[in-house]
């Protein structure tokens, strides 16, 4: 799935898609037009917070209407969880 289909499944603006995962707008822009891509192990991470633990009409309706300290620290944890799997990935 690509970064554009990604975002358009859980209906969230370019703004909101890119602050809940903490990506740039800009690059979020440079993905979906095709101008860049991403790596393969961030899609591939991207899809697993995104869709594999949460109901993606659900979690885009909260995210709609969180305001920035809700976002902020909701991107504060996914960050969290990153890191969590990239040092667990290592030890595997």
């Amino acid at each position: 799935m690509t970064v554009k289909e990604m975002r358009a499944k859980t209906g969230l603006s370019q703004s909101k898609f890119a602050a809940l995962l903490n990506i740039p707008k800009r690059t979020l822009q440079a993905w979906e037009q095709g101008y860049q891509s991403p790596p393969v192990y961030v899609t591939n991470m991207m899809e697993q917070i995104l869709f594999s633990d949460m109901a993606v009409s659900g979690m885009s309706i909260a995210i709609y209407k969180m305001d920035d300290f809700a976002l902020l620290t909701l991107r504060e944890e996914i960050h969290a969880e990153l890191l969590r799997r990239r040092v667990n990935h290592g030890n595997d």
